[in-house]
């Protein structure tokens, strides 16, 4: 059971539940319901936070294209997309 649980593999509650002890298992549901109130949390974005994330996107996005070009040996376009990454940055802070 501990390998399949190393190798992300589903293990069945019942299962755990006969290998763990009571307060174990009690303690392993608390942990389980703690990370999905965590999880639920973390979907719940804020509008800033969720336009923080669109702009950091784009100036990622324009880095990574910035990049394509140096190595195709465009240098003007490369100049144009890093500065408008950096601007995007900015932006975003």
């Amino acid at each position: 059971m501990l390998d399949e649980l190393r190798r992300a593999k589903n293990v069945q509650n019942r299962r755990l539940a006969t290998w763990l002890t009571e307060d174990e298992y009690d303690r392993f549901e608390s942990d389980w319901e703690s990370q999905q109130q965590i999880r639920e949390e973390l979907r719940d974005k804020s509008d800033e936070l969720k336009r923080y994330e669109d702009k950091l996107g784009k100036a990622i996005f324009n880095n990574n294209k910035a990049e394509r070009f140096r190595k195709k040996g465009n240098l003007d376009k490369v100049t144009e997309l890093r500065n408008l990454s950096s601007t995007q940055c900015e932006e975003a802070l």
